[in-house]
């Protein structure tokens, strides 16, 4: 085999391999790689650029988010750990069951008060892991009904991120 021929079928078994992996398990991933480089004092400008690459992939795949004016001040003065803490509070496969689920529900518009719940639970174990008391953020989070109270969460794990990633 020629380097032209080994070089296609790698990018192709490379190109199959990242439709396969949801844009939620690959921000888990990178965030959890990251996460090691930074305690290694290893992490560098080009990682952090694919972690905030992959986070755009995710805020794509959950968009729209409804944006609370005043969230991210409050959040910016609020998160006092690093991205790395995350894994304090959950497993990375946890993580990533909690993104993607935030992007099916999304997706589906079927939103129900059993999946309110559970992205309540994901969301305040983030904020937690972060030094953020969701009690705290109460005035951003409406749960009059699921579909409101889906859009908010998903507006409050977005912003969280953005901030806590952007951070480094």
């Amino acid at each position: 085999m020629d380097w032209i021929e080994e070089f296609t079928e790698n990018t192709e078994t490379q190109e199959e391999i990242q439709e396969s992996i949801s844009y939620g398990t690959a921000l888990a991933e990178i965030v959890s790689m990251s996460s090691v480089l930074k305690g290694l004092g290893e992490l560098d400008d080009d990682v952090k650029a694919v972690m905030l690459r992959r986070f755009d992939q995710w805020l794509d795949a959950i968009s729209p988010v409804i944006y609370s004016p005043g969230l991210a001040e409050v959040l910016g003065d609020k998160i006092k750990n690093g991205f790395e803490a995350i894994f304090d509070e959950m497993t990375e496969e946890e993580f990533a069951e909690f993104l993607d689920r935030l992007i099916e529900l999304k997706e589906s518009g079927n939103v129900s008060l059993n999946d309110v719940k559970e992205v309540f639970f994901w969301t305040a174990k983030l904020l937690n892991s972060l030094g953020v008391d969701i009690a705290e953020l109460s005035e951003f989070v409406d749960l009059s009904d699921s579909r409101t109270a889906l859009s908010n969460l998903a507006a409050l794990t977005a912003i969280t991120l953005a901030i806590t990633l952007s951070r480094g």
